[in-house]
């Protein structure tokens, strides 16, 4: 399933978001990844929660990011965030998958395509 969401004020002004997902097989293998454009958010407007971490990066590019690595509940269902800075907003990567490296690997190859593409900051 894809398909584009418009989050409206949900997510601040002008949110809006991109998600794919892979279902599993046998209950193995699912993979959830997206894209979410927040021109009204910046990197200081991010949330963690107590299972999560984050840490401050830089992209290949060069830009400011954050990366934020997340384990909720007692399942092997892992997620990953990559939030770039772009101008004043940002540009969230985000990938689910059943452990840490695949989850992470989905967000670094996502980087890879959607990064050249952004806007200068």
């Amino acid at each position: 399933m894809e398909g584009h969401t418009d989050q409206g004020e949900l997510g601040g002004a002008g949110t809006s978001d991109c998600k794919w997902y892979k279902s599993s097989t046998n209950e193995v293998g699912g993979t959830y990844f997206g894209i979410t454009v927040r021109p009204a958010q910046g990197l200081k407007n991010t949330g963690v929660t107590p299972s999560g971490h984050m840490s401050e990066v830089h992209t290949t590019g060069g830009r400011e990011a954050g990366f934020l690595k997340m384990n909720e509940g007692e399942g092997p269902c892992v997620l990953a965030v990559l939030e770039i800075a772009v101008g004043s907003g940002r540009v969230d990567l985000n990938a689910e998958t059943g452990t840490t490296d695949d989850a992470c690997s989905v967000v670094s190859k996502l980087s890879d395509v959607v990064e050249p593409k952004l806007p200068a900051s």
